[in-house]
């Protein structure tokens, strides 16, 4: 099924559940959790701390194009 088909509001419903849940885990972290590192298969070794700011990156990302295609820009270019 094509994007154009899928129905927005329950789409965003569904990414806010999901976030809300990576954030919940993320608050259980310790201090010294978001050190740990991993190694991407793409990107090589990378922290906690890393993999939480490209998510973060990501979404930005995906915002802007949501916010292009209702041709309301209000997020600023990086």
């Amino acid at each position: 099924m094509g994007y154009s088909k899928w129905d927005v509001r329950e789409q965003l419903k569904a990414y806010a559940d999901e976030r809300a849940k990576t954030i919940a885990y993320l608050k259980t972290l310790a201090p010294e959790d978001w050190a740990k590192m991993i190694t991407h298969n793409e990107k090589g070794p990378q922290s906690v701390s890393d993999q939480a700011n490209q998510l973060l990156g990501h979404d930005l990302y995906h915002i802007d194009h949501l916010l292009e295609y209702t041709h309301e820009k209000v997020a600023g270019t990086w």
